[in-house]
């Protein structure tokens, strides 16, 4: 008798615990699909940006004085009896300027350069005076200026303002000598 209770338990939990589908009624399940329609079309990719940027003013042509490039010794070079050269290479540090074009300030980064040894670069010709020196660096660069605005992609919102960038286009590099005390 004992079994035939345990059998019929477990048969009873067994059907209870099937699962059986419950359909809406067909005036319902439009009502469903049209909201989720309606927030489809307000939130058509919400999360990407568009942006715009707008010249500002005319380009501007400026000489910047670097000072020394990087790579050389503290106490700079020197050679004696015959002249000699140091070698300048793009890239290495940077440094930073302010510009004003149109009216805004404008922010500038420029590359110093490294002073290295071989033959590959340009460099400036040192007198064999036993001096010590180190190459220093002017760079002459056209700085265009820009309004930078953003928004919603796929929006009419408004454009907001997110600052101001410039391209900066390099036009020559010039050495000079720095002597070192």
């Amino acid at each position: 008798m004992k079994k035939n209770m345990i059998k019929l338990l477990i048969c009873a939990i067994c059907v209870s615990s099937i699962s059986l589908p419950a359909y809406a009624n067909e005036g319902m399940s439009r009502k469903l699909l049209q909201q989720d329609m309606e927030i489809d079309t307000v939130q058509p990719r919400a999360h990407e940006m568009e942006s715009k940027k707008v010249k500002l003013g005319q380009p501007v042509r400026k000489t910047f004085d670097l000072g020394a490039a990087g790579g050389q010794l503290e106490g700079g070079t020197s050679f004696e009896g015959a002249k000699g050269m140091l070698i300048w290479q793009d890239g290495g540090a940077s440094t930073s300027f302010s510009v004003t074009i149109g009216g805004e300030v404008v922010g500038v980064s420029l590359d110093i350069g490294t002073a290295t040894s071989g033959v590959g670069g340009k460099g400036i010709e040192v007198p064999g005076d036993g001096k010590f020196y180190k190459l220093g660096v002017k760079r002459d660069v056209r700085i265009t200026a820009y309004k930078c605005y953003e928004r919603l992609a796929g929006t009419d919102l408004p454009w907001r303002y997110v600052g101001t960038n410039s391209e900066v286009k390099p036009i020559r590099e010039s050495f000079y000598l720095i002597k070192v005390k």
